[in-house]
């Protein structure tokens, strides 16, 4: 039994979920220790009782007023570097004290330097390192291009192993997003890490279900109140997960859901035809182990969604609905996805895909081949 620390991002709900379903495999034959800050804090509490070591974050998305991304703020060097030192140090003296055998970073990048800096073995769990390949040409963005390649060369060269938790390619939503330089034997498209080991689908014949979602952090609000509109127009049947404090009009078609569990979100998947929102990589990545196409928004300037969201649409797998759709444009997409029969088609390939290569069982087993290295 090897002792291995969990070091997660707390940022919306992805990292959180890609997790826990990794580590509910390790806890099988090793005891596991999960180090994180923010939501993913919470999550882990409530849905696994599991009570985790305080951290820092070592990289902060910043929002504007409108539900866009701040570029300016978040990729602020000075803040950039101050976060990574803080984090780095704290880091630093947790695994001086807890002495793990392994450290697993999901989406932690100053996890993965002290790790690296002590010679302790570490796996690095992710599905984008290189967005910053699409920021814009100013003088900070171009600076932010010259360090980070950097920054991924030095991780490379320490990282014992990567796991991209996406489909194979030429099937990769990740596409564009996961280029780093380090030997290939190193990395591993190992399929989406999600909670179940088998997902399907509830019926063969469509019936008009439509699942909306924000995104893990609760952008995309403007659309969901569209929603509303939508259903007055169309004969659709909608459920809208709403974490927030917004409260939706009553309509007959709209079943609105609040902090739903994974049993119960298996239960709307296996039922839903269309998903239609604003998803992050996890959802993303669930819709389509079930085959369901996806019509995605994306919040302004929020350059890993607009990338995800392009390869959808590239692929074949659903439509590209912008950043702030109206909701005569939600009923055009709607009414040109349930009519074309090759999204369907398309999307039902992952859901084949998703048995072969299960994510969550494949880094487990991977994390196990590195203990015994």
């Amino acid at each position: 039994m090897a002792k291995i620390l969990f070091s997660v991002c707390g940022e919306g709900l992805g990292h959180f979920g890609r997790s826990l379903s990794i580590i509910k495999k390790l806890q099988k034959k090793h005891t596991v220790k999960v180090m994180t800050y923010g939501l993913a804090k919470k999550m882990f509490k409530q849905e696994a009782n599991i009570n985790t070591i305080d951290t820092l974050p070592d990289y902060q998305s910043a929002f504007t007023e409108t539900g866009g991304v701040d570029l300016k703020r978040t990729t602020d060097l000075g803040s950039f570097f101050k976060r990574g030192t803080q984090a780095s140090l704290l880091e630093r003296k947790i695994i001086n004290q807890e002495k793990p055998d392994l450290i697993v970073s999901d989406g932690k990048l100053s996890t993965l330097t002290v790790a690296g800096i002590k010679g302790v073995k570490n796996i690095f769990i992710t599905n984008q390192i290189s967005t910053y390949r699409y920021l814009d040409t100013s003088l900070r963005s171009t600076a932010i291009k010259g360090v980070m390649p950097f920054f991924n060369r030095l991780a490379g060269s320490t990282i014992s192993r990567i796991l991209v938790s996406d489909f194979p390619k030429p099937y990769d939503l990740s596409s564009g997003l996961v280029d780093i330089t380090a030997p290939m034997h190193k990395i591993e498209h190992v399929g989406p890490t999600l909670m179940w080991d088998k997902v399907e689908r509830a019926s063969k014949e469509k019936t008009g279900n439509v699942f909306f979602t924000l995104s893990g952090v609760g952008l995309g609000t403007d659309t969901m109140k569209n929603v509303v509109k939508v259903a007055e127009g169309t004969k659709f049947k909608f459920i809208i997960l709403n974490n927030t404090d917004i409260k939706l009009e009553k309509h007959e078609s709209i079943k609105e859901i609040r902090f739903p569990s994974y049993e119960e979100m298996y239960d709307i998947f296996s039922k839903t035809d269309v998903y239609m929102g604003c998803p992050g990589w996890a959802l993303t990545t669930e819709a389509l182990a079930f085959g369901i196409p996806l019509i995605a928004t994306y919040p302004e300037d929020h350059l890993e969604r607009k990338r995800i969201v392009e390869n959808i649409e590239r692929y074949g797998l659903g439509i590209n609905a912008g950043t702030n759709p109206s909701h005569m444009d939600m009923i055009k997409y709607l009414r040109k996805i349930f009519t074309t029969k090759s999204y369907f088609e398309n999307a039902m390939k992952y859901h084949q895909l998703y048995k072969f290569y299960n994510g969550a069982q494949r880094s487990a087993e991977i994390i196990n081949e590195v203990l015994e290295e």
